[in-house]
């Protein structure tokens, strides 16, 4: 009776195989969390100004949007008031469904350079659906990503950093 055995070549290949696979699944788990954490986070502070940019239009006057970094907290500022025949209804829901928005833990925004604030940074959105702020660097985990109000449109634009080296 033959009993076949494996060479030692053929375990050295098929074991590099396997942890080559796995080295590559691992680093790319690694990166897709951070990644899509950072991006989420960026969509929906486009959100909450394109929603507040909404409001404004609606009530046809400027709304506030006030930043407080001791909280990681973007607030709207005095959206309650009805103005120009609002109905209630409308109002109520755009208020109470975007009134604010928590950054999570790990995201630290920085304004203009600085890399800490301890001030409220106040962004204004108009009627006509533009809005007007500083600049802002949204980082987690060593990656940012600028935040800053178009000059033509007024509207938030959002630029990783890579492509600006481009």
């Amino acid at each position: 009776m033959r009993v076949y055995r494996f060479s030692l070549i053929e375990l050295v290949v098929v074991v590099s195989i396997i942890l080559l696979i796995t080295g590559l699944a691992v680093g790319r788990m690694g990166k897709i969390p951070t990644f899509a954490t950072q991006e989420k986070v960026a969509r929906e502070v486009e959100r909450l100004f394109a929603q507040v940019g909404h409001i404004a239009a609606i009530q046809g006057r400027e709304v506030e949007i006030h930043y407080f970094p001791e909280r990681h907290l973007f607030q709207i500022a005095d959206s309650m008031q009805p103005e120009n025949g609002l109905e209630k209804d409308n109002r109520a829901f755009l208020t109470e469904n975007y009134r604010s928005l928590y950054l999570p833990e790990g995201v630290s925004i920085a304004f203009d350079g600085q890399e800490e604030v301890r001030e409220a940074v106040v962004f204004q959105c108009f009627p006509d659906g533009t809005s007007a702020g500083p600049p802002m660097f949204l980082t987690l985990n060593d990656e940012r990503i600028l935040m800053k109000f178009s000059p033509l449109t007024g509207r938030l634009l959002v630029i990783r950093e890579n492509e600006n080296e481009r």
